[in-house]
């Protein structure tokens, strides 16, 4: 019997069609998968999908040339993304997904903070020359 090919069963109802990997399911002990799809978006799937818009902005930003690597906008956005999809991964944990998530938040925590930085020692610079200029 092939993956997916049906199977029947004699229940207390009669004969019911049962498919290889719900019997796969049920010899391991474990809950036959549900074939209905959801129906609802939870509050965690909203916040995670609005992590996923503002990693997919920044992105289309940076390559069509609207946002910088040091814009605080595009930082910004880099730091929202992974905010909302941890939290999206609290109700929904993956491993992989949490440990590239924590990473990408932290290296965008760096980004700014030397953008930040960047931008303090250019105000410094500009200060002082207009100071020896006398403007």
């Amino acid at each position: 019997m092939l993956y997916g090919d049906t199977a029947a069963e004699l229940t207390p109802r009669g004969l019911t069609p049962k498919t290889t990997s719900s019997m796969a399911h049920a010899a391991f002990g474990a809950p036959a998968p549900i074939n209905s799809p959801q129906t609802h978006m939870t509050p965690s799937d909203f916040v995670g999908l609005i992590g996923v818009i503002a990693c997919l902005v920044a992105y289309a930003g940076l390559q069509v040339g609207r946002l910088r690597h040091d814009d605080l906008r595009y930082l910004g956005l880099n730091i929202l993304s992974p905010a909302c999809l941890l939290f999206s991964l609290m109700y929904d944990f993956n491993l992989a997904a949490v440990i590239t998530q924590v990473l990408w938040l932290g290296l965008s925590f760096i980004g700014l903070v030397r953008a930040l930085y960047a931008r303090g020692r250019k105000t410094s610079r500009t200060t002082a020359k207009c100071a020896e200029n006398g403007t």
